[in-house]
């Protein structure tokens, strides 16, 4: 009896022993999991940023939608779809034809159509490149769920309207003009001195589903992702440099201004940073019960849920600078 009592309290020191155990490793595991996530996610991301604006016009890089109660969306120009061989011209992109209809300055929350030049990132010459399908051919293969970028050259101090493709025309390689059907999320500041010269670029769209999933272009691009929020930092005043809360929009720095391409305030070629900000949580919530650490991680100007999940959460933030913005003639 005394041999089995000892077994007893044995077995029950294993067995605790290796549920601590256990729960460690899992904790440990996941936990290193998201930091990888969150690095990967960011790194994209950071890649793209740096290339907004390569040949394009500069009020067409970055644009957005900040939100203060759920995630922020940013479309970034699609840089990789540019092959730069033979063209010198710093401000590709789709014009609209005479018969374009239906613009109005990208009402936000609007479907409209726009009809574009039949050839893609037209620089006036034979080279019109926009090759999605990978097939060789400059052809006019957009697709829906990607995002566009629309400014007016003739007048940068109306900002940018922005928004995802939602419909696109089949037939034709590639057809006369294409009508494609725009939602727009962001919208243009409706004031136009002169005559307006209305140029369009295709852009990648990051934002977040409502079930943690992290999308590009519609398509999922990480699970377990809680939060994405975005700042963009302006050289307003001229002075070289960006210093105080007015040239910080989209932050939770003190008097900063909202991101909003309505106002015309946030020209293109001011645009010095963005600051990315990724949280990131575990798959699934803490083994131990007790663990009272799992509260929403709040970045930027985001209002942070209360309550705790037991989910360990990490967060990933880095200022990127936009190198090709800022310094044309």
């Amino acid at each position: 009896m005394v041999a089995m009592a000892l077994m007893v309290v044995v077995v029950m020191w294993l067995t605790q022993a290796f549920t601590v155990q256990h729960r460690t490793y899992t904790v440990v595991e996941q936990v290193t999991e998201t930091q990888q996530n969150s690095t990967a996610i960011a790194g994209l991301i950071e890649r793209e940023i740096r290339s907004a604006g390569f040949l394009i016009p500069e009020n067409a890089a970055v644009c957005g939608v900040d939100n203060t109660n759920t995630s922020d969306v940013l479309y970034v120009s699609a840089s990789d779809l540019i092959d730069p061989s033979g063209v010198n011209n710093p401000d590709l992109g789709w014009g609209l034809s005479g018969a374009s209809v239906g613009f109005n300055e990208g009402d936000g929350g609007v479907s409209e159509p726009l009809r574009l030049d039949n050839r893609i990132l037209d620089d006036g010459d034979s080279l019109g490149v926009f090759d999605t399908d990978v097939n060789g051919v400059n052809d006019s293969d957009l697709i829906d769920g990607m995002g566009v970028i629309v400014v007016d050259l003739n007048n940068s101090s109306r900002g940018a309207a922005c928004g995802r493709v939602s419909g696109v025309p089949t037939g034709g390689t590639p057809p006369v003009n294409m009508n494609v059907i725009v939602d727009y999320e962001a919208t243009m500041d409706g004031g136009a001195s002169g005559t307006a010269d209305i140029h369009v670029v295709p852009a990648h769209v990051y934002d977040l589903d409502g079930n943690n999933n992290l999308r590009r272009d519609g398509v999922l691009l990480a699970p377990d992702v809680e939060d994405f929020q975005v700042s963009y930092f302006y050289d307003r005043d001229g002075n070289g440099s960006v210093t105080g809360a007015n040239e910080v929009p989209g932050s939770a720095m003190a008097g900063a201004s909202v991101y909003d391409t309505a106002t015309g305030l946030w020209r293109g070629n001011a645009l010095r940073e963005v600051r990315l900000s990724v949280v990131v949580r575990t798959r699934d919530q803490d083994p131990n019960v007790n663990f009272q650490e799992g509260v929403f991680q709040a970045t930027e100007n985001r209002v942070a849920p209360a309550g705790n999940d037991r989910f360990r959460r990490r967060v990933y933030q880095s200022n990127v600078r936009v190198r090709n913005v800022g310094f044309r003639d």
